[in-house]
């Protein structure tokens, strides 16, 4: 079975459909909030979970075959992104698959301007932008899935931007890399 870091993971959704079938393999998970580490240890008590930053903690060498970074990047400063990047790469077995998912055209700047940051994000990513810090990072990019992710109404919101593609900018990347 897999052997699995999920940075961040917040409020256990991914863990919740993994983890609800008994998953076999090793499961670790690090975030900020020692809030969010308690409800997850109370949760899976069979599974591990850390109250740390990937920013200054030790995640190890060749030690997972899969690393999740979901909504994570988006709140780590340009200066610490290409080691946060480059311990993540060093942390996966070979052909290990690096899954990230990162919010675009969140009108961070104006929000920021008007003095509002109400998700903590420190920068703004475009597609180009992730590509070329995951490829000078060393990662090679499987798969990039575009969506349009919706905070409410989400399966009426869905069924119309499939009518009208053009009424629902694209908001959210998901990216598989993989460690050759």
């Amino acid at each position: 079975m897999a052997r699995v870091l999920n940075i961040g993971f917040g409020p256990l959704n991914l863990e919740k459909i993994v983890l609800a079938d008994s998953y076999k393999g090793t499961w670790i998970g690090i975030n900020i909030s020692k809030e969010a580490v308690k409800n997850a240890k109370n949760i899976f008590a069979n599974y591990k979970f850390y109250n740390k930053s990937i920013i200054n903690c030790n995640i190890g060498k060749n030690k997972y075959d899969i690393v999740l970074a979901l909504e994570v990047l988006e709140h780590i400063s340009f200066k610490n992104i290409f080691s946060v990047l480059d311990k993540i790469y060093k942390s996966l077995s070979n052909n290990g698959y690096f899954i990230i998912s990162i919010p675009l055209n969140e009108g961070l700047d104006k929000l920021v301007l008007n003095g509002n940051n109400p998700n903590a994000h420190m920068r703004v990513y475009t597609k180009e932008l992730i590509k070329f810090e995951l490829t000078i990072s060393k990662f090679i990019i499987i798969k990039t899935i575009s969506l349009s992710a919706f905070h409410k109404f989400y399966n009426i919101k869905n069924f119309i931007s499939k009518i009208f593609p053009e009424k629902f900018i694209k908001n959210n990347l998901i990216i598989l890399a993989q460690k050759i």
